[in-house]
């Protein structure tokens, strides 16, 4: 595990280049979890996982008031209970880490808003003509 961390704080990019070595048995955050569970405080492995987790969760909210996404596709209602521990996680992260900006909390709260109102939409879609209208129906800002 040294050396990977050591090698991360040379190359941000070594998680990758192992799990590809490795044909993607482990994704590079799968990789981050096995080393975190070794070594829990691990800064640079923690702000590896912050920053990856802030660009899935700024993505996956890019696209309201259209949708919600997961990937390349909408994000489907059994994934979204996995999307909000996510969350969770990442508000965890960010408390070690001592980055619980202004920023950060809005993002939180505006996954936490937009994935609880895309499963309620996704509960209830033939009442609207787009998550949009759901959205303005049920007085949630976007």
């Amino acid at each position: 595990l040294d050396i990977i961390i050591y090698l991360m704080e040379k190359n941000k990019e070594i998680l990758s280049i192992i799990s590809d070595a490795m044909n993607w048995i482990y994704s590079p955050m799968e990789i981050a979890d096995r080393i975190l569970e070794k070594n829990p405080e691990n800064e640079t492995i923690l702000n590896y996982k912050y920053k990856n987790m802030l660009n899935f969760m700024v993505f996956s909210i890019h696209e309201v008031p259209y949708g919600v996404i997961d990937g390349m596709d909408g994000l489907k209602k059994e994934n979204i209970k996995y999307m909000l521990k996510y969350v969770d996680d990442f508000e965890k992260i960010c408390s070690v880490l001592k980055k619980e900006t202004v920023y950060n909390k809005n993002l939180i709260d505006d996954c936490r808003i937009y994935y609880k109102a895309w499963e309620k939409y996704l509960n209830n879609s033939e009442k609207y003509e787009s998550f949009e209208k759901y959205l303005i129906d049920n007085g949630i800002r976007y």
